[in-house]
């Protein structure tokens, strides 16, 4: 339902997922979301972020399977600014037991804006440590992960001493 508080509040919010394995081994997702956040910024009354990405996934055998995707994000920082995120990075995965994997990941994420001090570039490198319980147990999936980050302001970058 519309805010009618908000002028140009719009309610619509979509999410779609599609899947196809050309092979047992390997699935490919396409996917996008438009949704509403509320901001963390004073003069922003929330935020309209919309997502398109893809993926690939690959088991090379039992244990051991792999992963790229990439990203588009495009984020309205109502009353602020518009951002432009692109994110695409791999990932490596080993399943030791049947309820436990180990992992590592790069990721690359670029920020455009049209507020220069919000933009940024950085590389983030991480492991994770999976567990998976039974389904019928109700336990679920619990994902876990440690990742240093090299984040470069885009200002910073065109300063001169």
């Amino acid at each position: 339902m519309a805010d009618p508080a908000l002028a140009d509040y719009d309610d619509t919010v979509y999410a779609a997922r599609a899947y196809w394995a050309p092979t047992n081994y390997t699935n490919i997702g396409l996917y996008a979301s438009l949704t509403t956040e509320e901001s963390i910024e004073f003069v922003s009354p929330y935020i309209e972020s919309e997502l398109v990405g893809a993926n690939l996934q690959h088991s090379f055998t039992d244990r051991f399977r792999g992963n790229v995707f990439w990203n588009e994000i495009e984020d309205d920082v109502v009353n602020i600014r518009m951002d432009e995120i692109t994110e695409y990075g791999v990932g490596i995965y080993y399943d030791l037991t049947r309820w436990l994997s180990l992992g590592a990941y790069w990721k690359q994420s670029t920020r455009d804006s049209t507020d220069p001090i919000a933009e940024y570039e950085y590389e983030s490198l991480g492991f994770t440590l999976g567990l998976r319980g039974r389904r019928d147990a109700n336990f679920g999936n619990l994902h876990t992960g440690i990742s240093a980050d090299a984040r470069t302001n885009a200002v910073d970058q065109t300063r001169t001493p």
